[in-house]
């Protein structure tokens, strides 16, 4: 331990320096491989001349063509109920008749609110407990002067006012 450290004070090299194990042998380095490695751990790509920012190439653009690009008929499955869609619903309408789902009836729908005292001394023993929040009312939207805050160069002068 002590010979290794002393030949890595006398070896100007010994940071580029790389063991290889499976030869047994120590490799320097280049400075391309140096260069690569230092770029690996920033981050960035290891290739110096690869640009991720190159213009894209859009296939298919917002134009409508009068030829579309894919012109297949619609398949006849679309257009026929699955078998997995007849099952659930034979299994609802089976369901409804034994009584165990109830359709909404003519009265639920018509039926009058139900109004409470708000400010009565104690509960009311006709109504079930009820929360004792009340939200506030919404405020309006903000208006074009208070959503937008331009900087003060296209701000109107005092003269533009009186105009």
């Amino acid at each position: 331990a002590v010979v290794s450290t002393q030949s890595t004070g006398d070896n100007p090299d010994f940071w580029r320096t790389v063991r290889n194990k499976v030869e047994g042998e120590e490799i320097v380095l280049k400075d391309d491989d140096v260069s690569l490695i230092d770029r690996l751990k920033s981050n960035k790509f290891p290739d110096l001349g690869y640009n991720p920012y190159e213009p894209w190439v859009d296939l298919f653009s917002q134009d409508k063509l009068d030829t579309p690009i894919v012109d297949t008929p619609e398949p006849k499955r679309r257009f026929i109920p699955s078998r997995h869609e007849h099952k659930k619903v034979m299994k609802l309408i089976r369901a409804i008749r034994n009584g165990w789902i109830k359709p909404r009836s003519d009265e639920s729908e018509n039926k009058k609110p139900s109004y409470y005292d708000l400010w009565s001394t104690g509960p009311d023993p006709n109504t079930k407990t009820h929360s004792n929040h009340i939200p506030a009312p919404k405020l309006p939207l903000p208006g074009n002067e208070e959503s937008y805050n331009p900087p003060e160069e296209y701000l109107p002068t005092e003269e533009e006012k009186m105009a």
